[in-house]
């Protein structure tokens, strides 16, 4: 890991450098990405959730929540909130 300066004072930048030798070979890293198990894959998922944590201090997520609002089709809301939304 090297951390660095972003150009023009805008953060910092983040380097991973991974080294991996898949089981299998070409074919094992063709399954591992499949079912993104692949490490490559695993650490820039990794990093972008590092970065939502440190700049928000939560991971967004697509998951409900029961406290979350609830969720609707366009399709089936009433007229007046389709003209709410329009405003």
């Amino acid at each position: 890991m090297e951390f660095r300066d972003a150009p023009g004072g805008r953060g910092t930048e983040v380097h991973a450098t991974l080294v991996y030798e898949p089981p299998a070979g070409a074919l094992g890293k063709v399954v591992a990405a499949l079912f993104q198990k692949e490490p490559g894959q695993q650490a820039k998922r990794d990093l972008r959730r590092l970065k939502m944590l440190l700049e928000t201090g939560e991971i967004a997520t697509t998951e409900y929540e029961a406290g979350a609002a609830p969720r609707f089709k366009k399709a089936d809301a009433s007229d007046e909130a389709k003209a709410a939304e329009t405003r």
